[in-house]
Formats: C-alpha cells, sequence, structure tokens
C-alpha cells in the first residue's frame, strides 16, 4: 500500500498481483487492466500492542533512544520492530517504551546507554524534542 489515506478522496492505494487476470470472476471474459478500481477482501492480521513512532528515532534496526526526564540521561532500548517505512517504524508494545516518553532523533556521534544529555527546550510544563 501507499500506507496513506489520501486526504481528497479517502482511498488507499494498493499494489497488488493478479495471478490470473482473465480467470474466473472476469467482467465479461475482459481482462483486468492495469489502474482499474476493484473491489477485494483482504486478508491479514489485526495487531495487537503495536507502538508506532517517527521513523528518525529507530537506530540501527531494532534500538531506540530515550531521553530519561528525570535525570537527563540516555536510555537505550531494544524494540521488536514489526514493520517500518520513511516516515514510521511499529515496533511492539511489550513495556520497553512507555507511552509518552521522549525519544531523541537527533544525529548522535556517540551513544552510550546511561550517559549525559541535554534535552533541548525541555521544561517540567511540556516538550517535544530531545537532542
Amino acid at each position: 500500500t501507499a500506507a496513506a489515506v489520501d486526504s481528497r478522496t479517502r482511498l488507499i492505494t494498493a499494489i497488488a498481483t493478479v495471478n490470473d487476470p482473465f480467470g474466473e470472476g472476469a467482467d465479461g471474459d475482459a481482462p483486468l487492466a492495469p489502474g482499474l478500481f476493484v473491489s477485494a477482501e483482504i486478508e491479514g492480521a489485526i495487531l495487537e500492542d503495536v507502538m508506532m513512532s517517527v521513523r528518525a528515532a529507530l537506530r540501527k534496526t531494532n534500538q531506540i533512544y530515550i531521553a530519561e526526564t528525570e535525570d537527563s540521561t540516555l536510555s537505550i532500548r531494544t524494540v521488536n520492530v514489526i514493520y517500518s517505512d520513511p516516515e514510521r517504524v511499529y515496533f511492539e508494545n511489550d513495556g520497553t517504551v512507555a507511552a509518552g516518553e521522549l525519544s531523541v532523533t537527533s544525529p548522535m556521534q556517540t551513544s552510550i546507554d546511561g550517559m549525559n544529555i541535554t534535552i533541548a527546550g525541555f521544561n517540567d510544563d511540556d516538550s517535544d524534542e530531545a537532542s
């Protein structure tokens, strides 16, 4: 899929392979041409206990850096990635990362679990960013 809902049409673009476009169910024996609208049933699993973050928060293939606001330290968390695209990463919600924690998206030359960090713009009222 294009992984996004078109805000104008409210449709999701999907790309599918049709093994036999002339087969059973073809409209009047006409082939299924590329770009046509179709009605289809798509089987899949409903994923439960999944968290999402911006893709920039993912380090290596399975780590997310969290800014610990209590003591301004870095916490490196290993997550089980289910899916990622250029904008987002989806991973198991197994308690490794809690909703509302600040993920670090700024580039870091050195990263050591527990190292001191400066959290840009952070105060007790609200914050969105860590560096």
